[in-house]
């Protein structure tokens, strides 16, 4: 569920700057907001469909995708 939550807020932050390069970044974190380390993020296209953007968390559940125009 997590996972969803996290890849529905990346696309939606991420649609209006899609036609530029921009850097997603954030924190993963669990329902007692302990960070996850190595958790998988990926962009997700504005039809659901995964993207070749996507990125594991380090162990302080911290990412960064870099996107190019």
């Amino acid at each position: 569920m997590w996972k969803f939550i996290i890849s529905f807020l990346v696309l939606v932050i991420s649609l209006p700057y899609s036609a530029f390069g921009i850097t997603v970044s954030g924190t993963v974190i669990d329902e007692n907001s302990n960070p996850l380390d190595f958790a998988s993020v990926q962009l997700l296209a504005a039809d659901g469909q995964p993207t070749s953007f996507g990125v594991n968390t380090n162990t302080n559940g911290y990412f960064e995708i870099e996107t190019t125009a």
